[in-house]
């Protein structure tokens, strides 16, 4: 089974654009394999001890005792929505959803990735 994979689209309000679908692969795996795994080890190994009472509190968003809940909330978020952004990107590049394993997998992982918000 072979698939005819476009090498332009035509975006509404922009015209013709080339599409270089190793941006797309090189997006995906900085995404999966640095974004996520930095909000990860940040939630590890940069809370603090929790004490009887808890995780100790801060005052504020970017005091330095809660760095690692700020680099650790806005790394998922941003891991999102750039993973939504760029399935959103293939599926109108490529004119629609392509019925492909990877097609599955991708849109599995956009529905995964929009649960961490919810």
């Amino acid at each position: 089974m072979a698939y005819d994979i476009p090498t332009e689209v035509d975006l509404p309000l922009y015209g013709m654009l080339q599409i270089h679908w190793g941006n797309h692969a090189a997006l995906m795996l900085a995404i999966w394999f640095g974004l996520v795994p930095l909000a990860l080890l940040t939630i590890r190994f940069g809370k603090p001890a929790p004490t009887p009472n808890g995780i100790p509190r801060g005052t504020g968003k970017l005091d330095h005792r809660l760095l690692w809940w700020t680099v650790h909330y806005w790394a998922l978020y941003a891991a999102v929505i750039l993973t939504l952004a760029g399935g959103a990107f293939a599926v109108l590049a490529s004119g629609g959803f392509s019925g492909t394993l990877h097609m599955y997998f991708g849109f599995g992982t956009m529905i995964f990735a929009a649960l961490q918000i919810v």
